[in-house]
């Protein structure tokens, strides 16, 4: 509520019956990636583009041999996927895409250059 609605945390102590430090203490966690309401709607303006940059910089990581030393290509693909559904999301659109069938066919292609020797 505080957040969400912009109030105050002792008017949510008092809805809630609870004493401010009770709400202060709940809200510690959040607070420490949240600063303030105009930071959240700047993000919900911009979400769109954020996970699009975000989905650009993983696809990099994906290609990048020395990134993928320290998280398999797996762990990558599989926030890409996260990011790519919840960008498709936020634009409207059908959550049908196949990453797993378009890493299988990048493995299975990878693994046809080694073993011909590119």
């Amino acid at each position: 509520m505080v957040y969400t609605q912009g109030l105050k945390e002792a008017d949510v102590a008092r809805y809630f019956n609870v004493s401010p430090q009770a709400v202060n203490k709940a809200l510690q966690p959040f607070k420490r990636i949240i600063n303030s309401n105009d930071e959240v709607a700047a993000f919900r303006e911009n979400e769109t583009q954020i996970l699009d940059s975000l989905k650009m910089k993983l696809l990099y990581d994906m290609v990048d041999k020395d990134k993928r030393k320290k998280a398999t290509l797996g762990n990558v693909a599989y926030a890409y996927d996260k990011l790519a559904t919840h960008s498709r999301l936020e634009k409207g659109q059908g959550i049908s895409f196949d990453l797993h069938a378009v890493i299988i066919n990048m493995y299975d292609s990878r693994v046809i250059e080694v073993e011909k020797g590119k």
